[in-house]
C-alpha cells in the first residue's frame, strides 16, 4: 500500500465568481442594514382621508370631531377626527334605456368620509404612522372608536 499525499484543492474560474457574489450580496445587505435611517425621515403632522362604504345608514353618528381613532392592525393610534362627511351610497348602474353608466342610491347605507390627524414619519419612501401603519393612497385602514369600527380606503394624504 503506497500512502499518496493529498491533493490540495485548487479552486477554479466558477468558484472565484461564486466566492465574489456571495460577498457583494453581503455587502449589500450590511450597508442597506446598518444606514441612517434617522436622518432621511421627519416627524410631523399628517392629515388623511378614509373612505368606508356601504355602511348602515345612521352608523356615522357614532362618530364624533376630536375622537381618537385606533389602528385594529397594528393596535396604534390612527389619528383624531377632524372632520366628517356623510354622503349617499352609489352604485354603478347602466340605465338599459339609454345604455349610459349612472350612479344610484342605495337606500338604507351610506359613505362616511373620515379625515384624521395623526403624528406620521415622512421619508423618501413611504409616510408611516407611528412607525408601523404604512400610509397608501389606495391603502385599506380598519379602525374604531369604541363605539363604532370601519375599514375602508385612504382617498387623499395631505403632508
Amino acid at each position: 500500500m503506497e500512502n499518496k499525499p493529498k491533493k490540495l484543492i485548487r479552486p477554479n474560474l466558477f468558484d472565484v465568481i461564486v466566492i465574489c457574489i456571495i460577498l457583494v450580496v453581503a455587502a449589500g445587505v450590511y450597508f442597506i442594514s446598518h444606514r441612517d435611517v434617522s436622518s432621511e425621515a421627519e416627524t410631523t403632522q399628517v392629515v388623511y382621508t378614509v373612505e368606508i362604504t356601504k355602511l348602515a345608514e345612521g352608523t356615522s353618528k357614532y362618530l364624533e370631531v376630536g375622537q381618537t381613532m385606533q389602528d385594529n392592525k397594528n393596535s396604534c393610534v390612527a389619528g383624531e377626527i377632524t372632520n366628517i362627511e356623510v354622503e349617499p351610497y352609489l352604485v354603478k348602474t347602466t340605465n338599459k334605456e339609454t345604455g349610459v353608466i349612472e350612479d344610484k342610491d342605495v337606500s338604507g347605507y351610506e359613505t362616511v368620509l373620515i379625515t384624521l390627524k395623526a403624528d406620521g414619519t415622512i421619508s423618501d419612501h413611504n409616510i408611516s404612522l407611528n412607525g408601523t401603519t404604512a400610509l397608501r393612497v389606495g391603502g385599506k385602514i380598519s379602525c374604531s372608536n369604541g363605539s363604532f369600527t370601519g375599514s375602508g380606503y385612504v382617498v387623499s394624504i395631505e403632508r
